[in-house]
């Protein structure tokens, strides 16, 4: 039987937090300040490994567009 790697789509702050190498406070500071979304679901907060990936993309090419090498403060 082939067996399939599924990656979750979703994921709890924590989780999210880890994966982008923040505290969960800098991470929930991200989604106050509209940064980062996240959605309720059946009372847990999640968020979308998208939106992470997508966010650290963003970041990534401000970094670059000012010819940083080592990442600093966007």
């Amino acid at each position: 039987m082939e067996q399939h790697n599924i990656l979750p789509l979703l994921v709890g702050v924590a989780e999210a937090a880890r994966l982008i190498g923040l505290g969960r406070s800098k991470l929930y500071e991200l989604v106050n300040d509209g940064e980062l979304r996240l959605v309720k679901l059946g009372g847990r907060s999640l968020i979308s490994v998208d939106e992470l990936r997508s966010y650290v993309a963003e970041k990534l090419a401000k970094a670059a567009a000012r010819g940083g090498k080592n990442g600093g403060a966007a």
